[in-house]
């Protein structure tokens, strides 16, 4: 794999050889990127994680996770972040807290991501988080008394914190037969 200098990118540096669909295609598919590139550096992601480290989002969240008594709006387990479900100027000053939401760390990544970590549409995102979760469902643990703490599975971040507590207690209920103790 390459890295390339999009900004700087021109047709004349594919390799000649190429057919002109072929070179059409590559021109396009380099354009597109440089464009995506372009917007994400307009969103300003830099600034977003500034936002998000402020004292105004510490004092918002900690006002929206209070309204919400740290419920989460997915799964009913204990919310720990706070989702925007708008990006309005009026709701990152903290003055419409209808479009914030309490969510679990499990949840949010669930709700934001698709499962191969594509982020979702605005509307798909909405969909999900009001839908709610409402699967218990859970990879079986797997102990291993060599270690001192349990191996996470895969799809852990995906998980609610209802289905890592069912997951958890399982977990202990395993390795206390395992060693003998249940």
């Amino acid at each position: 794999m390459f890295w390339y200098n999009l900004e700087k990118f021109d047709e004349s540096d594919l390799v000649p050889w190429l057919d002109d669909a072929t070179r059409r295609r590559l021109v396009t598919f380099f354009q597109e990127i440089r464009d995506k590139e372009r917007v994400a550096s307009l969103r300003g992601q830099q600034r977003y994680r500034d936002y998000l480290n402020s004292p105004l989002w510490r004092k918002i969240s900690r006002r929206v996770l209070e309204r919400d008594e740290h419920v989460c709006r997915c799964c009913t387990g204990t919310a720990t972040q706070v989702h925007h479900r708008s990006y309005a100027e009026d709701v990152m000053r903290g003055e419409n807290d209808e479009e914030l939401a309490s969510v679990c760390d499990g949840c949010h990544n669930y709700i934001e991501f698709d499962e191969l970590g594509n982020e979702r549409d605005p509307e798909e995102t909405d969909r999900l988080l009001l839908a709610g979760r409402r699967d218990a469902d859970y990879p079986a643990p797997k102990v291993d008394l060599r270690r001192s703490f349990p191996q996470k599975p895969l799809g852990w971040d995906r998980m609610s914190v209802v289905q890592r507590s069912l997951w958890l207690a399982e977990y202990e209920r395993l390795r206390w037969r395992r060693l003998g103790w249940a």
